[in-house]
């Protein structure tokens, strides 16, 4: 069961500035200026309303019940602590052969013959 937020209450800001000043004597011939000379900066602030929090956390908390109600006696299998250890398992593999075959330590192909 998903929870989301379909009507937040915090709101974020969008700040576009310019990367270099305008000139004085240019400023009544640029009119337009490129979004490549500006730098854009998002602020999303995202659950800085405490209502929005709050309703997140009253989501959570039914749809717990409901999980609890309806599917009391089973087992969460995916994703779980199987499929936790899983992807862990996958990334040490993957690091380990790739350390091994970057070092050349102790990897089958690397030994020369004579």
């Amino acid at each position: 069961i998903n929870i989301c937020l379909m009507n937040p209450l915090s709101t974020g800001k969008v700040t576009i500035a310019l990367k270099r000043p305008l000139r004085n004597d240019c400023i009544s011939k640029e009119r337009f200026t490129r979004l490549s000379d500006c730098r854009v900066i998002v602020d999303p602030s995202y659950l800085s309303d405490a209502r929005d929090v709050d309703a997140l956390y009253n989501g959570w908390k039914s749809s717990s019940d409901i999980k609890h109600c309806w599917y009391g006696s089973c087992i969460e299998i995916l994703p779980g602590n199987f499929f936790l250890m899983l992807s862990w398992l996958c990334f040490i593999l993957q690091w380990l052969n790739n350390f091994f075959s970057l070092s050349g330590a102790m990897h089958p192909r690397s030994k020369q013959t004579s």
